[in-house]
């Protein structure tokens, strides 16, 4: 089993996502955007340790998976919707994602 990455140096990030979880009675979806390389990837992994182990104060969080788009396949804006529907909860989005079965753009499960 590998080991983690020590996370070390992100204090302001990890503010800003406690602050915009806790802002408001909305839901929000938080999008982290940089290069490879930069920790992305670590910063949710300890964003949802964080929030799992009752460290932070927050509303229930959902931290999706990686989300790549430089899969073609999201370069058509629906399929971003569609994926980003179907990692966070597909029984919240079940309206949309019928919706896009209807209308040709996606099949829904059988």
């Amino acid at each position: 089993m590998s080991q983690q990455v020590p996370f070390i140096g992100r204090d302001a990030e990890l503010a800003l996502i406690d602050q915009l979880v806790q802002e408001g009675d909305t839901r929000r979806a938080i999008f982290i955007d940089a290069p490879g390389g930069l920790g992305k990837t670590r910063l949710l992994q300890e964003v949802n340790q964080r929030y799992r182990a009752g460290l932070s104060a927050a509303p229930t969080l959902i931290v999706a998976d990686i989300i790549d788009f430089d899969d073609r396949t999201l370069h058509i804006a629906q399929n971003v919707g569609r994926t980003i529907a179907q990692m966070l909860d597909k029984r919240l989005f079940e309206p949309y994602l019928r919706g896009l079965s209807i209308y040709g753009v996606w099949k829904w499960p059988a």
